[in-house]
Parts: C-alpha cells; structure tokens; sequence
C-alpha cells in the first residue's frame, strides 16, 4: 500500500502534545480547551508523509518501523499560542 499521511503536531501550554493526522491536508491550528470554554489555538507543526507499506506490517501494528528526524528547513507553523 502506498499512501501519504497528513501529521500535525503541537505542544500544549502544560508541555504535552497533541496530534492529529489524516489522509488529507489541514493546516489548521490545534486547539487547546481551557476554562469557561475558551480554545486556544496551539503552535502547530504540520507535515507530509509518504508511506509505502508491505501488507504483511500490517499484522506487526505496534512494531516501530522508522524514526523520522525533522529540520526547520521543512517545518511550516501554522498557529500562534493565544495570549491570555
């Protein structure tokens, strides 16, 4: 199967992390709930994969298969953290 992979990552005001990912590019932001009902738009990096994956890998779902480095080069931004 060959497929390419839409990922966006971002860091929460607390430190963790948040993804999304699909089939289909969206380069909003991801949000972050705060209280009264509030969502904050989180700093977001979002990236392209390209996936060509043997049928048989799909039997060793949990297997860690590649580790992907990024550079600032490639990393596009697509949210501000909103100020409180």
């Amino acid at each position: 199967m060959k497929t390419k992979i839409y990922l966006r990552i971002a860091k929460t005001d607390k430190g963790r992390t948040s993804v999304a990912a699909s089939v289909r590019p969206n380069y909003e932001p991801l949000m972050c709930a705060k209280p009264h009902n509030v969502k904050l738009a989180l700093p977001t990096l979002s990236f392209a994969v390209e996936f060509e994956v043997p049928d048989e890998l799909f039997k060793q779902a949990e297997s860690v298969v590649a580790t992907i480095n990024l550079t600032k080069e490639k990393a596009v931004i697509c949210g501000k953290v909103a100020q409180a």
